[in-house]
């Protein structure tokens, strides 16, 4: 899988982490989900998947995806608390593909579709490698939507990449749902 990826230079933690702040923080699907959660911004929120990750520790580098439609199916699912208790199955590191097949996510979940069909030309996924495997931290809807755009036969336009840095022998904790008391 890594002979799909063409590296294009190193890149610092801050440049990952706002690519990061760029895809997510003005969303305001994701702006409910932290407030819901009682934190007080996305980067407070984002702090509960860093740190544990140990994201900031790492040698990052940025790449670009020569075939998403081929290798984005084959990353693994990140360590995802929500993620674990509604879709994996009790797999503890299933594939993008095999996400795809679970009939929660084909049987038409319609935020999906929508990705699919307004998928963003120029994208960056963020993710860890373990070996020649890609653990996604950072992307996972998108991801998920280049597997089944994949499972259905459709073509995607878009320049994806990926920030990744390594992780080899660690197993990574599960992450994210904190509650905070108002």
């Amino acid at each position: 899988m890594m002979e799909e990826l063409i590296k294009i230079r190193d890149i610092s933690w801050k440049e990952v982490f706002d690519l990061w702040k760029q895809n997510e923080s003005q969303n305001p699907k994701w702006k409910a989900v932290w407030e819901s959660r009682g934190l007080r911004s996305w980067e407070e929120w984002r702090a509960e998947y860093v740190r544990p990750l140990r994201l900031p520790e790492r040698i990052w580098a940025f790449y670009r995806v020569s075939r998403p439609l081929k290798t984005v199916p084959e990353f693994i699912g990140g360590p995802f608390r929500t993620w674990i208790e509604k879709h994996y199955d009790g797999n503890p590191r299933p594939t993008m593909h095999e996400l795809s097949q679970r009939e929660a996510v084909k049987g038409g979940r319609s935020d999906l579709t929508t990705l699919i069909r307004d998928f963003p030309p120029d994208t960056t996924l963020i993710g860890l490698t373990q070996g020649e495997k890609v653990v996604v931290v950072e992307g996972m809807h998108r991801a998920l939507a280049v597997a089944l755009a994949a499972d259905q036969g459709k073509t995607l336009s878009a320049k994806i990449n990926i920030a990744l840095a390594d992780a080899s022998g660690e197993e990574l904790p599960v992450v994210g749902q904190t509650v905070r008391q108002k």
